[in-house]
């Protein structure tokens, strides 16, 4: 069977999009908590009135956080130093008085705080765009709530920017494909 140019332009194509949707590949296990537990996550700290239930979150399943003194949750990710990173996650304060939440990526002062006691924020999703400095970074939430909880879901980590020149590399390739049709 003979090879056509049209038919290696479409494996190229393939190829190249398939790649560019890789790059694009989430690095946070269980982020969504859709397992139903803390699958993938590792717990530290006061880990009482800390779990995954239903009907909270943007999914079927988000993590429920409320701990009397600090607890926390972290997982440690395969990173390239020097990669950026686009980390975003969503967070609700079921209510208040006294609370606290805290995010870190990669060790340091931590990239978002929380402690307002007797204010409900509601709930938002929150994106950073963060360097990793080494091949293994740990993302970290530290909370306590009480006498409520903290709503975290859709934890997400996607490398950048190199995705954005797999995509590119993946137009080319249509560009290039639909020029020599």
């Amino acid at each position: 069977m003979a090879v056509s140019l049209r038919m290696i332009r479409t494996i190229f194509l393939a190829t190249s999009l398939a790649a560019a949707g890789a790059a694009h590949a989430d690095l946070v296990e269980n982020g969504g908590f859709e397992t139903g537990d803390f699958t993938g996550w590792t717990q530290f700290g006061d880990t009482g009135f800390t779990s995954v239930a239903a009907g909270f979150g943007q999914g079927n399943f988000a993590a429920l956080l409320g701990p009397l003194s600090p607890g926390g949750i972290f997982q440690t990710l395969a990173t390239t130093p020097g990669g950026t990173y686009d980390v975003s996650f969503y967070i609700e304060d079921l209510g208040f008085p006294t609370n606290f939440f805290e995010f870190n990526w990669d060790g340091g002062a931590p990239e978002w705080t929380y402690a307002l006691p007797g204010i409900n924020p509601g709930f938002t999703t929150l994106h950073f765009l963060l360097t990793a400095s080494s091949n293994a970074t740990d993302i970290r939430f530290t909370f306590e709530h009480i006498p409520s909880f903290w709503v975290l879901d859709d934890v997400t980590v996607v490398p950048e920017p190199a995705s954005l020149a797999l995509l590119g590399l993946g137009l080319a390739g249509l560009g290039w494909s639909r020029r020599r049709s």
